[in-house]
């Protein structure tokens, strides 16, 4: 019997893409493996940033030295952001962040509560301790915050 990507979500078995900086999946094996020399920028990322840095310092830190995922040289704050809060960078996932409304349209909608998400904790081998990550999380708060009230 085929379980359906729900049901694979529910209990863990289904296979997200994890084509991102720092992870690629093994031909072979399928397996998520950590990418080395990648795992050490994120590293500095988010070392960077609990040092004080600010996207757009980290942003200048890596261009013309570092190539992006996709192999350009320009960095944007967005990606440095969303690096910053991929939880898939301490082992973990969360599947159905997103959903194709309908198979036709093929319209795919950010998830905010139309769908069940599905978190998975230890998914697969951890770039960043969780310790670091819940720290940056909450300079991330704490950084808009103050950007608010200013």
């Amino acid at each position: 019997m085929r379980w359906s990507a729900e049901k694979r979500m529910q209990n863990g078995t289904y296979r997200c893409n994890m084509n991102m900086y720092g992870y690629r999946r093994d031909k072979d094996t399928k397996a998520i493996i950590v990418i080395p020399e990648e795992a050490e920028i994120v590293k500095k990322v988010f070392s960077m940033f609990l040092d004080g840095n600010s996207t757009h310092q980290i942003k200048k830190y890596l261009e013309n030295k570092i190539k992006t995922f996709a192999g350009k040289d320009p960095w944007s704050h967005s990606t440095i952001n969303k690096m910053l809060q991929n939880e898939k960078y301490v082992g973990d996932i969360i599947y159905q962040k997103t959903y194709c409304e309908d198979c036709i349209s093929k319209i795919i909608k950010v998830n905010n509560g139309q769908k069940d998400k599905y978190y998975v904790k230890n998914n697969h081998p951890a770039i960043i301790d969780r310790d670091t990550f819940q720290r940056a999380q909450a300079e991330m708060v704490k950084r808009t915050a103050r950007n608010i009230a200013s």
